[in-house]
């Protein structure tokens, strides 16, 4: 094994048994002892929270996330983004809770059964042996004597035995099959969507109606308002494709080394290698595996300094860096769309138009009726591919083989305001159709065809299916002892800063 390899194993191995020992160390019974000391981070019930253990679960969440940002240590931003001081301060409550439940079970595990599983622990053994000096060099490195962490491992022997009665829930064959049935079986359907204003689209509406309206004196208000109202559509504002290196300052790092790192890089970047370059430097979590891209930007949405440069710089330029209050950035502009306005004057019949068919109800529901109910028919006789023409020609969507799900389907998926709409089509029988409104303006036509019934489970996917449901129950359990035992135990914490 080379030096770095062996340098790099044993600063894993201590960030592993640091992570451990944060968990039960200087546990004390004290009913007093909340806030006893003014350094304490809080308390748990009887259970101090120290700040040595605060600061140990913090550097190991630290050690981490630096792991995850390839051995970059996070920055001040983001370790607000990511609330980890509060995340810290959570685990630990989370370890106080089982500690405080193992207690009431009176659990008290013998000191063979501590030093076994000490004993077998991966990182004390060496060729098959248990080693002392490994086991001591560790403790020391992290500040710990041997009855320190024989504590812990009490603590955790203890937790695992008084959780040990959810971990082996049997579960039968045949809920396991019934279970099955209904997680991948479901009802094959017909599905049309209708919009309603692609129909009102279709209701006539002459020239000179239209002229008529417009000339009207009392209708020029109106179509001002609905000019106004639209004018998302009549309106493009400037706008930039941009994509940018995000550099923040690591630590020990000075300002002026941040800007000389990031001339560095952009002396580097060329149109060709941006994205990649963005993939290996930049600290924006938002677009670094997306090489940089924050698509088309336009003014309003970025800090005012990065958006002058975005709207300054001419297509395909990279800007030399330019800081602002979330480090340094590198901005490459790929595009640009200039401003865009459609007069009133080149839109009003378009607006009077739509606005003379909306006033057309009884032609609306008319128009909406004959499909629901032409479309029906082609169902009914089976004429799949007629009523698919046939909706097309009146701009509905057609789904011919649209699967219900038992388990996984919401109403929001379906397009339906309610869940209990869902209920309502389970209750089908073969052929019968069913007709929703929605509140998006729509009209949903489901029609039952058949039941999916799920290939019969073989011993694999049976046991698969066993270890998912123990787990997901498994779980849940947990999580409503966990809830159950912070509204048992008061839990008193300080805010971190």
């Amino acid at each position: 094994m080379s030096k770095f390899q062996t340098k790099t194993s044993q600063y894993l191995v201590t960030l592993i048994v640091l992570a451990l020992v944060v968990s039960f160390l200087f546990q004390q019974a004290d009913p007093g002892a909340r806030f006893s000391s003014p350094d304490d981070m809080g308390s748990v019930g009887p259970l101090r929270i120290t700040q040595r253990e605060y600061s140990m679960a913090y550097q190991s969440l630290l050690s981490r996330y630096a792991q995850l940002f390839g051995g970059q240590e996070p920055t001040r931003q983001q370790i607000e983004q990511f609330g980890l001081k509060q995340n810290a301060l959570e685990q630990i409550v989370q370890q106080k809770l089982l500690v405080l439940f193992a207690r009431e079970f009176s659990i008290a595990p013998d000191k063979k059964e501590i030093a076994s599983a000490i004993k077998s622990t991966p990182y004390f053994v060496k060729d098959g042996q248990f080693r002392v000096d490994l086991y001591r060099n560790l403790l020391q490195q992290n500040g710990l004597t041997p009855a320190q962490f024989e504590e812990q491992f009490r603590q955790e022997i203890k937790a695992k035995k008084a959780f040990a009665p959810i971990q082996n829930i049997p579960i039968s064959r045949n809920y396991l099959e019934r279970f099955h049935q209904i997680k991948e079986g479901g009802l094959e359907m017909i599905k049309i969507q209708i919009d309603h204003q692609e129909v009102k689209a279709q209701i006539q509406i002459s020239t000179d109606e239209i002229n008529a309206f417009i000339a009207d004196e009392s209708s020029q208000q109106l179509i001002e308002d609905l000019y106004q109202q639209n004018m998302d559509r009549y309106y493009q504002p400037e706008q930039v494709l941009v994509s940018h290196i995000l550099l923040q300052e690591q630590e020990d790092e000075s300002e002026e080394q941040l800007l000389q790192r990031a001339k560095e890089i952009k002396s580097k970047l060329t149109k060709k290698n941006f994205a990649a370059q963005a993939r290996k430097h930049s600290q924006d979590p938002g677009s670094q595996e997306k090489g940089g891209d924050l698509g088309w930007v336009q003014r309003g949405m970025m800090v005012p300094d990065f958006e002058q440069v975005a709207f300054d710089l001419p297509a395909g330029t990279i800007s030399n860096p330019v800081q602002t209050e979330y480090g340094v950035h590198i901005l490459y502009v790929q595009q640009k769309k200039a401003e865009q306005k459609k007069e009133l004057a080149s839109v009003q019949q378009e607006l009077s138009k739509e606005y003379l068919q909306d006033r057309k109800s009884d032609q609306f529901q008319e128009k909406l009726k004959e499909i629901s109910e032409k479309a029906s028919e082609y169902i009914k006789a089976n004429q799949i591919s007629q009523l698919e023409k046939y909706l097309k020609s009146n701009n509905a969507q057609l789904e011919k083989n649209f699967t219900l799900s038992f388990l996984n389907n919401s109403a929001h998926e379906l397009g339906l305001d309610r869940d209990e709409q869902i209920e309502e089509l389970f209750s089908l029988e073969e052929g019968e159709f069913k007709k929703f409104t929605t509140n998006q303006n729509q009209t949903l036509i489901f029609s039952k065809q058949k039941r999916i019934s799920p290939p019969q489970l073989d011993q694999e996917g049976f046991e698969s299916l066993q270890r998912q449901l123990e787990n997901t129950t498994q779980q849940q359990i947990s999580q409503k002892i966990m809830e159950k035992l912070r509204d048992q135990y008061k839990v008193s914490l300080r805010r971190v800063q």
